[in-house]
């Protein structure tokens, strides 16, 4: 299974823009449909489920969301590291990448602008899937 750790928050938005920006949407719907990768939510929106229903009523291809561990974890990039880490290591994962605004210490990372997800972004997406 391939899979895409996907943040929200800063990725499919932006300080200007709605909640839910659908031309972002737009663009991780296209990745995921071309490429076939599956979303696994790693955004802290995964907590709220109001706002966790309705993202998955937007962006296709999302089949999971990474445990909290944050009783455990105090530091944010760490603290999402480890549950995505944890996601890896408990299923049968082929391939991933993690997509995010913050910098996170991990491989297969792809670090979002601070405009948030681009089409710019999915040729440099594509190169990095392997599919």
């Amino acid at each position: 299974m391939n899979i895409i750790f996907l943040d929200i928050d800063g990725v499919l938005n932006n300080d200007t823009s709605p909640r839910f920006d659908l031309d972002r949407i737009k663009i991780i719907n296209h990745i995921t449909n071309i490429s076939k990768y599956k979303i696994v939510l790693s955004s802290t929106i995964r907590k709220n489920l109001l706002l966790l229903n309705k993202i998955k009523k937007l962006v296709h291809n999302i089949i999971d969301k990474t445990k909290d561990f944050s009783k455990y974890i105090s530091h944010f990039e760490t603290l999402r590291v480890a549950e995505i880490m944890e996601y890896i290591s408990s299923h049968n994962i082929n391939h991933f990448l993690v997509i995010d605004d913050a910098y996170l210490l991990i491989e297969n990372f792809y670090l979002v602008g601070d405009n948030g997800l681009e089409k710019k972004d999915i040729k440099l997406i594509f190169n990095l899937l392997k599919f």
